[in-house]
């Protein structure tokens, strides 16, 4: 009889994923990966073998590496005290000595590769296992909270053998299946920021749970069709914007760029996406512009934008006090120091994604940088964002300011494509649709 046909593995990692959210550390987690033949034939995004804790840089580089990866995904467990049996992914029962681990250099290690504490725990289990008594390690390794934020090394980790680095300064890796990934990528990153619910269905192929099941619904979006009906790349820059998550320090991102780039569309597509993913448990998505009129390349004319929300600084802060539900009475009294620390104990109750859209639209230049300023002052002890768009650039860094291009030569493609498929004409070769992109990049 195949005994690992017998092996109901989804029931397993339901049953770890339980013992992971009840910071489970005794007998039970061992038993139910034993089986008669060893271990359960499968490593996953839930638990790791090791035969011993070598005692190496590289070795504890990789540790430091899978601590942190389970802690950016589900959580996890190190199973100390297995090996594995060459290349059929046999897992036999060995044991270790005792004290395997060393906890305090483990906690030394993460804190200086990563600046924060990671509130792991271990202990060693002596367990008869076909009738032999042996020792074993079991390292408990915490899901990050929803309020806290992903955890990037602050240095490089060290170099194997062959001169690659175990990781690498200013990434964030997570666990899929049975390995530790840089979470790059639109999808990685949505996974990284989201709620991270392990689904049990079995699936081997995709990246689960890119989006939270409890997607934000309190936003105030306009019709996508208004803004823009197909969304074509820009995966750099909506990347950019989800790291930008990750920023305790600065709350405010501006899309800079000339008229008709995409920055208004960009914006648009971020909201949605963090509707989805609802990153650092965001509780609102609030989009206000000073846009009357919004250009339809589709259409080849402008469009009435549906609602104008601001034409100045105070019409601004007076718009979102209005849709922070901030009493009538208070927002018409004037008072700027109080509508802002209103507004500001408002964004701490409900983090929230604000856009400001098409700052420039405002006549006053002197406003312009004054709404910047408003909303790095207002954001400031909250965990609430800003993302601006602008035709001009009203700052200089490069780290709050991403400048817009157009669509690179890859993403043109598509476009044109799905252009031809909309008005109905024949399709364009690649190569010509090439020659029209490097006649626009050369205008």
């Amino acid at each position: 009889m195949n005994f690992r046909a017998q092996i109901d593995i989804q029931k397993i990692r339901s049953d770890i994923s339980n013992y992971i959210v009840n910071g489970t550390l005794d007998e039970r987690v061992l038993q139910c990966l034993m089986t008669p033949e060893g271990f359960v034939p499968k490593e996953c995004e839930l638990w790791d073998y090791k035969e011993t804790a070598n005692t190496d840089a590289v070795s504890k580089g990789k540790t430091i590496l899978q601590i942190t990866s389970f802690y950016n995904a589900y959580g996890g467990y190190i199973l100390y005290g297995i090996a594995e049996n060459g290349d059929l992914k046999n897992y036999k029962a060995k044991g270790i000595n005792p004290n395997c681990v060393d906890e305090q250099q483990i906690r030394t290690l993460l804190r200086e590769y990563t600046g924060e504490v990671i509130d792991f725990s271990y202990i060693e289990i002596s367990h008869f296992h076909n009738s032999e008594n042996l020792l074993f390690g079991l390292l408990h390794i915490p899901k990050r909270s929803l309020t806290d934020p992903p955890l990037f090394f602050i240095k490089n980790g060290p170099e194997d053998k062959k001169g690659k680095l175990i990781f690498q300064k200013d990434q964030a890796y997570v666990r899929i299946h049975d390995n530790c990934m840089v979470a790059q990528g639109k999808k990685a990153l949505q996974f990284l920021f989201g709620k991270r619910e392990l689904e049990i269905d079995g699936s081997e192929n995709n990246l689960r749970n890119l989006a939270s099941k409890e997607i934000i619904q309190d936003h105030n979006l306009p019709d996508r069709r208004v803004i823009c009906s197909k969304f074509f790349g820009r995966d750099a820059i909506i990347e950019r914007l989800w790291l930008w998550l990750s920023d305790e320090f600065s709350k405010t991102r501006l899309l800079a760029g000339e008229g008709g780039k995409g920055k208004t569309s960009i914006a648009y597509e971020f909201c949605e996406e963090v509707c989805r993913a609802r990153p650092f448990n965001l509780t609102r998505v609030f989009w206000v512009t000073a846009k009357e009129k919004q250009f339809s390349g589709m259409q080849n004319e402008y469009i009435d934008m549906p609602e104008t929300h601001f034409y100045d600084l105070n019409s601004l802060l007076q718009a979102l006090c209005a849709g922070f539900a901030i009493l009538e009475k208070e927002i018409e009294s004037g008072n700027v120091r109080i509508l802002k620390k209103k507004l500001q104990d408002a964004l701490r109750l409900f983090p929230s994604l604000v856009v400001i859209d098409d700052i420039d639209s405002v006549q006053n230049l002197d406003d312009q940088k004054r709404i910047l300023e408003l909303c790095s002052e207002i954001s400031s002890g909250t965990q609430s964002y800003f993302l601006l768009t602008t035709r001009m650039n009203l700052i200089s860094s490069s780290d709050i300011c991403i400048t817009v291009p157009g669509l690179s030569k890859i993403e043109y493609q598509p476009y044109v494509t799905y252009l031809n498929e909309f008005i109905g004409s024949p399709p364009i070769k690649k190569g010509d649709i090439n020659l029209l992109w490097e006649s626009l990049m050369s205008q």
